[in-house]
């Protein structure tokens, strides 16, 4: 009598986490995972080379992280091909608009760095992410402020203007916009 007691309890306590973890996660997705399933991943990402130019702008690299298994392989001597260097969400696709303007928000510069980069590529369909990046071109970050600011300029150039955004011979530059104080 014991076991079967003891055999219903584990089967109701499996039942319960198994249900726990098919329950849907609440909020927007593009390719399955949610905004914060995407900047777990964006943490396995590194940006190898940043730099910008006076004609192209803001320019980057980023390339995922080797696994620790893939490390491990490679020390043992047996190659492995874990290499990518598409992030999907800097792709230009529209369907991830959503998780996009999402991770503009994150606490991780990061985070927010590839955000603003993938709202880059998506241009004018970027619009509705324009009060998001009005509020990234005054991030604590210079890096993802910069980037934010040549998103903002891409995706639209009289709401850049009106922040005092202007691409000049020396590149984008932001002109004080609010009046001077006497």
């Amino acid at each position: 009598m014991r076991w079967k007691l003891f055999g219903c309890a584990v089967f109701l306590v499996l039942v319960a986490a198994g249900w726990a973890h098919l329950r849907p996660v609440a909020g927007e997705r593009f390719q399955g995972l949610t905004a914060a399933q995407w900047a777990s991943e964006i943490g396995q990402w590194r940006l190898v080379m940043w730099g910008r130019s006076n004609k192209t702008g803001i320019m980057s690299f980023w390339r995922r992280k080797r696994s620790q298994i893939a490390t491990l392989l490679q020390e043992l001597g047996i190659q492995t091909t874990e290499e990518r260097f598409e992030m999907p969400l800097l792709k230009g696709d529209p369907a991830a608009l959503p998780v996009l303007i999402e991770l503009l928000e994150s606490t991780d510069s990061q985070v927010r760095l590839m955000a603003a980069e993938g709202l880059e590529q998506l241009r004018e369909k970027a619009r509705p992410a324009i009060p998001a990046l009005l509020h990234a071109i005054d991030d604590e970050d210079e890096t993802v402020r910069e980037q934010a600011e040549q998103t903002l300029y891409r995706v639209d150039r009289e709401a850049a203007g009106k922040v005092g955004l202007e691409w000049t011979i020396m590149g984008l530059i932001r002109r004080d916009s609010k009046p001077k104080q006497p």
